[in-house]
């Protein structure tokens, strides 16, 4: 696992991080919407800005680690059509997460609340 995350491939994710975490940076630096529209720049920066940046440098870093994981798992079946249903489950769910994490879409999932555990019978 190692090599891999310091091959090209490895490189190219931390690319791909970075330029997320730029990008969640740049979508809350630039708002205008009320009430960000009349905080100072020191505020927005370190409340705004740095923590969706953070945000999206985490989630899209750990959707392409679920990624490479998804990928080495599956060359290792020998048979995909005679798979355990954990291992297919597994399989499934990193590969979702993955591309959740690498597209940027994650942060909104979770700033919506649509990755928020569920409540049981509860007001």
């Amino acid at each position: 696992m190692i090599e891999l995350l310091c091959s090209p491939l490895g490189f190219g994710g931390l690319l791909l991080s970075f330029y997320q975490a730029y990008r969640g940076f740049m979508l809350q630096w630039y708002r205008t919407d009320k009430p960000f529209g009349g905080w100072s720049k020191p505020r927005k920066f370190f409340l705004l800005a740095l923590a969706d940046g953070f945000t999206f440098f985490v989630t899209t870093a750990s959707g392409y680690v679920s990624l490479v994981l998804a990928w080495q798992l599956w060359a290792r079946i020998s048979e995909p059509a005679n798979i355990e249903l954990g291992t297919a489950a597994l399989v499934g769910f990193l590969a979702v997460f993955g591309i959740l994490g690498v597209t940027g879409k994650m942060p909104h999932l979770i700033d919506t609340g649509k990755l928020s555990p569920p409540t049981f019978g509860g007001s």
